[in-house]
C-alpha cells in the first residue's frame, strides 16, 4: 500500500472509531488525531462518498459538433463588430449583452470559419460580403 492508500485507511478508521464509540474525542485521542482534523476528514468524506458523487466519464470532450446556428450566427456577428478583439473580450462582450456562451464555443467556431487569427478576422471583414460567404457554408453543410 502507497502513502496514500495509508493515510485514506487511517482516515476512515477513526472515522469508523468514532462512530462506533459515539464519542468523537476518545476516538481522536486513541487515534493520535486533533478533532478539526476528524472533522476535516468526515467533511472530506461526506463530499466524495461514492454513493453521492457519480462516477466521471473518461471520454474526452469532442467539440461543439450539434452547435445550435443562432449561437454561430451571433458569435460571428459579435466578430464582425469587433474583429480584433480576442475571445476572453468577445466572450465578455456577449456576457454584457446577456449572451451566456463559453469562449470553447467561440474558438470552435473561428476555427471552423478559419479565423482562429486576429489578421484572419480582419481580413475576413475586408472581404466584399462576408455574410453571403457565411451563408454559403451553412448551406454547403447543411445540404451534405
Amino acid at each position: 500500500m502507497n502513502g496514500r492508500k495509508q493515510s485514506i485507511q487511517k482516515g476512515l478508521g477513526v472515522l469508523a472509531l468514532a462512530e462506533r464509540l459515539q464519542n468523537v474525542s476518545l476516538a481522536c485521542r486513541l487515534s493520535s488525531v486533533s478533532r478539526a482534523h476528524y472533522y476535516r476528514l468526515k467533511k472530506t468524506y461526506e463530499i466524495r462518498a461514492e454513493d453521492r458523487v457519480p462516477a466521471r466519464s473518461n471520454t474526452p470532450f469532442r467539440g461543439f459538433s450539434h452547435m445550435p446556428r443562432e449561437a454561430e450566427y451571433v458569435i460571428l456577428k459579435m466578430t464582425a463588430q469587433y474583429p480584433t478583439i480576442a475571445c476572453s473580450g468577445l466572450v465578455m462582450r456577449l456576457r454584457l449583452d446577456g449572451i451566456k456562451i463559453p469562449g470553447d464555443m467561440v474558438k470552435s467556431v473561428w476555427k471552423k470559419y478559419g479565423l482562429t487569427t486576429r489578421a484572419a478576422r480582419v481580413s475576413w471583414m475586408g472581404k466584399p460580403d462576408p455574410w453571403m460567404l457565411i451563408e454559403m457554408q451553412i448551406k454547403r453543410q447543411v445540404t451534405c
